[in-house]
């Protein structure tokens, strides 16, 4: 069905020819026979004219004919393998754009199946040419059966009935072997993984300054051993298949062959036919090779399919929880912030994250989430945009539960800085424009945000401007990290004027103090009525914050405003007292 949605007429076309290029094997068997009977025929004066002239022009014709369809096959097969690729590729990023959370994406066993469809053109190839084998395989069958049948009446049964058991046995075989199983694939892309990192751009140096060739080496080849001695113990039992079976059919064939040179001796069959039995054997092992890849290749790679189909079918909010509410809502008049309640929430089921029983982040004012590395900031932030929901609780917008509201809708309110944000590589306005991609031409706007997030100095210094590809994977401009880091802000700049609430996660970590104050007091004038809530290590910016919740161990430990918290002299007191002794250090070390 996929296939023929992906394009009708050349389906179509293409089965046709091909049905047509398998009944001419049959045909120039016949010829053969025939032009040999007449050669060996006790009446031949040894002139060749005639019958046997006009039986050798119509073999040639026909030879000539099978070599013209072959590349007009190979031709309609491979824009037929694109168009299906492309069609499986739609369905694909379909279905990831149905996906509300962004859970699926994280799961270990989704990158072990998808990688199978992912590069696609060798998967499409495989079933387009197994669906392609099988047609050709039946019509081949039947055909070859009627030849041998013709010559020796029990010969096609005698050797279909021993190919069911070995079809039989050898699907089962290939489906214990099928290297598109689970086990292999996880050794295969930890093996792809091991052996990528030492050539990517972003981790050179690293592998350089800390000399890790050698160890990413080792284990690159240790685990390619292991998937090696895999497919060695795989394709082991595979030849002894093939080898048993094969010696089977041999013995078989070779007893059929040598009972029809008897009827020669006998003057009952022709020379002739045994040139048809030889052609017929051959036509029905291969017919029986086709016919095999529907019953064992294509079992196996229905695996795969069956993979892809339920990715396509599967429920695009299973991994977040379900409203009861009968009709979900726009957020259209914002009067209140959040507020949480009872929330508690873990990533596996098991270890708890967060664990926040009262919190709320007030509406129109900027609240700073500050603490340790893993105190459980970026997981908050996760549920505020509902990429997961807490595994009990509730997290309420405007007095309401944020199930309630239509995630798209509730979404378009919001512009966030990730802390891992992409780098594209695309050109500047495509990497800025696309934080709104129904603007992603509009010059004046994406200006606007360059200039709002910092970058438009950068941008300005570049020879194509807004045109520069940036990246080295298309050749482009490569950037330092805080120079990406202003083209993220630029990007999340351009939902300003639609978005109601500000997430800042780690916007300036990888810029110098003088570019995050300058920063920092732009977009506090900028986003005066605006719910931000801001992450950050640094202390000694978010001293500016109306709010300041310090998280420990995924609990809210302290909250309030700068000085009330200095005045309290807790956790978050120590550890600001802290930053600012390493500033005043590293400010004094650098005057002398």
């Amino acid at each position: 069905m996929l296939l023929w949605q992906s394009d009708r007429r050349k389906t179509f076309s293409l089965f046709s020819l091909n049905m047509l290029e398998v009944l001419i094997n049959p045909a120039l068997i016949l010829i053969s026979k025939f032009v040999i009977d007449k050669l060996t025929h006790p009446n031949f004066d040894g002139r060749v004219g005639g019958s046997i002239f006009l039986a050798s022009l119509l073999f040639v014709c026909i030879s000539l004919l099978m070599d013209l369809l072959k590349p007009i096959n190979e031709s309609k097969m491979k824009l037929l393998t694109a168009r299906f690729s492309r069609r499986i590729d739609n369905l694909l990023m379909k279905k990831a754009n149905s996906f509300i959370g962004i859970a699926p994406f994280e799961n270990a066993t989704f990158h072990t199946k998808t990688p199978v469809f992912q590069t696609n053109t060798v998967f499409t190839t495989i079933w387009i040419d197994i669906l392609i084998r099988g047609y050709s395989g039946i019509i081949l069958i039947t055909i070859s059966s009627v030849m041998l049948w013709y010559l020796v009446p029990w010969a096609p049964f005698v050797l279909l009935l021993m190919g069911f058991p070995r079809l039989f046995i050898e699907s089962k075989l290939n489906n214990l072997l099928y290297e598109g199983r689970e086990e292999v694939q996880d050794l295969r892309r930890r093996s792809e993984y091991l052996m990528e990192q030492p050539l990517l751009p972003d981790t050179g140096h690293e592998m350089k300054l800390f000399k890790l060739l050698p160890f990413f080496k080792k284990e690159y080849i240790s685990s390619s051993n292991n998937l090696i001695n895999l497919i060695k113990h795989d394709q082991k039992k595979w030849v002894i298949h093939r080898f048993v079976w094969g010696f089977i059919e041999s013995i078989l064939i070779g007893v059929i062959f040598l009972y029809l040179l008897i009827q020669i001796t006998l003057n009952t069959i022709t020379p002739g036919d045994i040139a048809l039995f030889i052609g017929a054997i051959f036509q029905l092992h291969n017919g029986i090779g086709g016919f095999f890849g529907i019953l064992a290749v294509g079992a196996r790679e229905a695996i795969q399919l069956r993979n892809l189909l339920d990715f396509i079918d599967s429920d695009p909010s299973e991994t977040i929880t379900k409203t009861d509410c009968p009709s979900k809502t726009g957020l259209d008049d914002l009067k209140y912030g959040y507020k949480f309640e009872n929330v508690r929430f873990s990533y596996d089921g098991k270890n708890t994250v967060l664990d926040i029983d009262d919190l709320e982040i007030p509406k129109g004012q900027i609240t700073a989430l500050v603490g340790e590395n893993g105190a459980g900031k970026t997981s908050l932030v996760n549920l505020l945009c509902r990429f997961y929901d807490p595994d009990s609780g509730n997290i309420s917008l405007n007095n309401k539960s944020i199930k309630e509201y239509d995630i798209n809708e509730l979404r378009k309110k919001y512009t966030v800085v990730f802390q891992d944000f992409i780098k594209y590589e695309m050109t500047v306005k495509e990497n800025i424009g696309i934080g709104k991609i129904q603007n992603i031409s509009d010059e004046n706007l994406i200006k606007y945000a360059s200039f709002f997030g910092g970058s438009s100095e950068i941008i300005d210094n570049l020879d194509n401007g807004y045109e520069t590809q940036l990246g080295r994977l298309f050749g482009g401009k490569e950037l330092s990290g805080g120079q990406w880091q202003r083209i993220a802000l630029s990007r999340a700049f351009m939902r300003y004027e639609d978005s109601e609430i500000i997430i800042l996660d780690e916007p300036t970590s990888a810029l110098d103090a003088k570019v995050e104050y300058d920063l920092f007091k732009r977009m506090k004038m900028l986003c005066k009525g605006k719910t931000v809530i801001l992450i950050s290590h640094r202390l000694s910016t978010v001293n500016m914050a109306d709010n300041i919740v310090f998280l420990e161990n995924g609990k809210v430990s302290e909250k309030g405003d700068h000085e009330s918290l200095m005045k309290l002299g807790g956790k978050y007191a120590e550890l600001y007292n802290l930053h600012s002794k390493m500033d005043k250090q590293f400010i004094l070390k650098e005057s002398n």
